[in-house]
C-alpha cells in the first residue's frame, strides 16, 4: 500500500496512468457522508499537519552540516547542501508528495462537503461552513509551501509568466494539471485564505491547536502578502490578527534544561500546530548551529539557552528550540506576526510603530530587567534590526528559505556560502538554486515543465 499510495500521488497530473487511479490513496478513506466525517478526515493531523517540504530548513545559513556528512557526494543531501539539482534529485520526492497527498485530502473534504444533500448542510451550517474553510485553509498552507520549494519566486514583474506549482482544485485525479503562474498560484491562496478566514472561529482553538482560527489565517494571509512585498495588505492582517490575539510567551518562564523546552501543544503563543518533512541532516549528530547566527545572541538573550545547547557528538551548538517539540516547526505564532507587523511598518515608514513592536516582543525574550528598548534614526536602520531580529527569533522554521528569497530581491539580500575541503559553493541572490527541481518521475508521468538549473 505504501509503494501504491507514493506512485498515487505522483501521478496526481496525469491522464495515462489508469492501473493506478481505481482508488483513493488508502483504502480506509470513502467520501465522507456528514459534516462531522469531514471534520474527521480534516483532522488526521499526520495528514494534514506534518506535511511542508521541509527542504529549504537543510539548504539556509542556518545549519553547518558535519565535514563527513557534507562531503558525501553519493548522498542526496550533498546536494541540498551545495544547492546542486543534480544530486539531490530522488531526495525530493517526499518534499513534494507529502505536500500533494495533503492537497488530495483536503480537495476530498472540500469535494464532499460540496455535495451533501441539502439537510445534512443546513443540520449544522457553522459546523459546514468551519470544515469547509478549514479545508481552504489547509490547502492554501500546503499551496504555499509548494510554491516556495518547487515554484519561482514571486516578483510582481515576472509574476504573470514565471512558473509556480500545479494548481490541484479537485479530488480527480485523472485531471491533468499544469503549472500555474506564480501569480495566479498567489492570487489562489489569498482568495481562498479570505473566504476561510470569515467562518473559521474566532477563537484560537486551544483544545486542538491543530486546527485553523481566523486569527490563524490572517496571520498565515499577512505571511503570504510579506513575501509578495504587498507591505500595506500584509500589515492590515498582522494587525487583526493580532487584535483578535496577541499572547506572547514570557521566555523567563520556560525551563531550559528539558531536551525541548517548549510545550507543542499547549504554548500559548501558537496560533497553528505544524510541523515539517524531517531531513536527517537536522540532527544533531550531524550538523551544527552557524556559528554566526548563534553568537548574535546577547548573554541576557534567553533564546541564547532556550534554541541552543551544546553538541554531544561534535563541537558547536545544536538546535532545540522548536515549538513542534524535535520537528521543524512550520505553523503559525504570534512572535512572526509581530516580526511582520513591524517589517511592514519599517518598509512603509513607520520607524516609531516598528520599534514598538519589535521592543514588545524581544523584552518577552531577554532576562526580565535586562533589555535596553531599541531606537532607529532611519527606515534602513529599523529594517536592518526587524530582520536581523526575525532571523533569530525564528531559526529553523519553515520561514528562512521563504526570506531569502523574497529578500534577494531588495538591499537586504544574502549570497549563501559553504566551504566543503578546498572547494567553495555559493548561491547569489535571485539564481535557479532558490527553486527546487520537481521530482523527475512526476516531470515524465505528467509532461509539466522542470525549473532550471544554475
Amino acid at each position: 500500500m505504501k509503494y501504491f499510495f507514493h506512485v498515487l500521488v505522483l501521478c496526481l497530473a496525469v491522464a495515462g496512468c489508469k492501473k493506478y487511479l481505481q482508488e483513493p490513496p488508502d483504502d480506509s478513506i470513502h467520501t465522507p457522508g456528514t459534516v462531522a466525517e469531514v471534520q474527521l478526515l480534516l483532522d488526521n493531523e499526520v495528514q494534514t499537519n506534518r506535511t511542508p517540504p521541509g527542504l529549504g530548513a537543510v539548504a539556509t545559513d542556518d545549519i553547518v552540516l558535519d565535514p563527513t556528512a557534507a562531503s558525501d557526494t553519493t548522498s542526496p543531501y550533498y546536494g541540498i547542501y551545495t544547492w546542486q539539482p543534480a544530486y539531490y534529485q530522488g531526495q525530493t520526492d517526499n518534499s513534494w508528495t507529502r505536500p500533494y497527498t495533503a492537497i488530495y485530502y483536503d480537495n476530498v473534504a472540500l469535494h464532499a462537503l460540496d455535495i451533501l444533500p441539502a439537510d445534512k448542510k443546513t443540520a449544522d451550517t457553522l459546523a459546514w461552513h468551519a470544515a469547509y474553510a478549514s479545508g481552504l485553509f489547509y490547502r492554501s498552507l500546503h499551496f504555499f509551501y509548494l510554491e516556495e520549494t518547487f515554484g519561482e519566486p514571486y516578483s510582481s514583474k515576472t509574476a504573470a509568466s514565471a512558473l509556480g506549482i500545479p494548481l490541484r482544485l479537485d479530488a480527480d485525479v485523472m485531471t491533468k494539471v499544469e503549472r500555474s503562474t506564480v501569480g495566479a498560484v498567489y492570487d489562489r491562496i489569498i482568495s481562498d485564505l479570505k473566504s476561510a478566514a470569515f467562518w473559521l472561529p474566532v477563537s484560537v482553538q486551544r483544545d486542538y491547536i491543530f486546527r485553523p482560527s481566523r486569527p490563524a489565517a490572517w496571520a498565515l494571509l499577512a505571511r503570504v502578502l510579506l513575501v509578495k512585498g504587498d507591505y500595506p495588505q500584509a500589515l492590515q492582517y498582522a494587525d487583526s490578527c493580532l487584535r483578535l490575539y496577541s499572547t506572547l510567551l514570557q521566555y523567563d518562564t520556560v525551563n531550559s534544561n528539558p531536551l525541548h523546552p517548549f510545550d507543542m501543544t499547549g504554548n500559548p503563543e501558537l496560533l497553528f500546530q505544524c510541523s515539517s518533512y524531517d531531513y536527517s541532516p537536522l540532527y544533531a549528530s550531524r550538523s551544527s548551529v552557524d556559528s554566526v547566527l548563534y553568537e548574535s545572541y546577547s548573554a541576557n538573550d534567553l533564546r541564547r539557552t532556550l534554541f541552543y545547547q551544546k553538541r554531544v557528538s561534535g563541537p558547536g551548538m545544536s538546535f532545540k528550540g522548536s515549538y513542534s517539540s524535535g520537528r521543524v516547526f512550520a505553523g503559525l505564532a504570534v512572535d512572526e506576526v509581530y516580526l511582520t507587523r513591524a517589517e511592514c511598518k519599517a518598509w512603509l515608514g513607520d520607524i516609531g510603530g516598528a520599534m514598538d513592536d519589535l521592543n514588545h516582543l524581544l523584552i518577552t525574550r531577554w532576562k526580565t530587567g535586562t533589555f535596553q528598548p531599541y531606537t532607529a534614526a532611519s527606515k534602513d536602520a529599523a529594517l536592518r534590526l526587524v530582520l536581523d531580529e526575525r532571523r533569530k527569533e525564528t531559526p529553523f522554521r519553515e520561514l528562512r528559505w521563504s526570506d531569502l528569497r523574497r529578500l534577494g530581491q531588495t538591499p537586504y539580500a544574502t549570497t549563501l556560502q559553504r566551504k566543503l575541503g578546498g572547494s567553495i559553493f555559493t548561491l547569489p541572490p535571485n539564481q535557479a538554486g532558490y527553486t527546487w527541481w520537481i521530482p523527475w518521475v512526476e516531470i515524465h508521468i505528467s509532461g509539466i515543465a522542470q525549473n532550471p538549473g544554475q
